[in-house]
């Protein structure tokens, strides 16, 4: 029998009573961008098996997602699915909450959550705290002094066969409670855009940096390294984009418009 569950995860953080809340980013049932575009997948089998064999899909309704898996023999073996996020601007605010509507099956008891900046990659080594198991209408709060900006919810699949269905995703920042950063310690970039160029003008412009391009949908188009003043052709649709300029692990962001 399924569940609708809203799950939940609390930091031991003090939040202001004044806080004031804005909504950075929203996916899945009721508006137009789709959770299975964040989908992220890792097979983590133990011993392997070489008569082994897994199946996995993903199923799309209304723009929530369902995660099915099936593998075969069900023993020492665990399939881990969710939604990798990324948000850039999360990295600006301390504060910040989660609301998560999935439907979870009795065989996935737990859903887990980790948050780390986009130039980290993925381990299952990672020691990753549950993010809520059995509790229901609760938002999650956190605290962000790292300046993090990718979220990763998952479920663990490790009874064959197995689903879980993400109907909604919320992630919201206190206004309030702003990163405090060094400006020193921002690379310096006049970044603009005419007619179907990018113009990236370094205040260093002998240093190497990274450009990345996402649309509105957080999903990252573009991303090349680069040095000096740059008049980089867009070959895409008319709109609004982010551009993040990222030097000596520091990180510079912008809006542009592709006419």
């Amino acid at each position: 029998m399924k569940k609708t569950l809203l799950f939940h995860v609390f930091f031991a953080v003090v939040f202001s009573a004044t806080a004031q809340w804005k909504t950075i980013y929203e996916g899945g049932y009721g508006t137009p961008i789709s959770l299975r575009h964040y989908c992220g997948l890792l097979f983590h089998m133990d011993p392997v098996d070489p008569d082994s064999h897994h199946y996995f899909s993903i199923s799309e309704n209304q723009n929530g997602i369902g995660l099915h898996a099936e593998f075969s023999p069900s023993t020492d073996q665990t399939v881990i699915a969710g939604i990798l996020v990324y948000i850039p601007e999360m990295e600006h605010y301390t504060s910040l909450r989660i609301y998560l509507d999935l439907d979870l099956p009795d065989s996935i008891g737990t859903i887990y959550y980790h948050k780390f900046p986009d130039t980290t990659a993925i381990h299952l080594t990672t020691s990753w705290p549950p993010f809520a198991s059995d509790i229901s209408s609760s938002w999650v709060h956190f605290s962000n002094p790292e300046g993090d900006n990718m979220l990763f919810l998952y479920s663990l699949f490790d009874i064959s066969p197995a689903a879980a269905f993400y109907n909604y995703l919320r992630v919201e920042a206190d206004t309030t409670s702003i990163l405090d950063v060094q400006a020193a310690a921002k690379p310096e970039f006049h970044v603009f855009s005419s007619g179907k160029k990018l113009h990236i003008q370094p205040s260093q412009p002998v240093a190497d940096y990274e450009v990345q391009l996402f649309d509105l949908s957080g999903k990252c188009i573009y991303r090349e390294k680069k040095s000096g003043e740059q008049h980089i052709p867009l070959d895409y649709s008319k709109g609004i984009y982010l551009v993040s300029v990222t030097q000596n692990e520091n990180s510079y962001q912008a809006k542009i418009y592709v006419e």
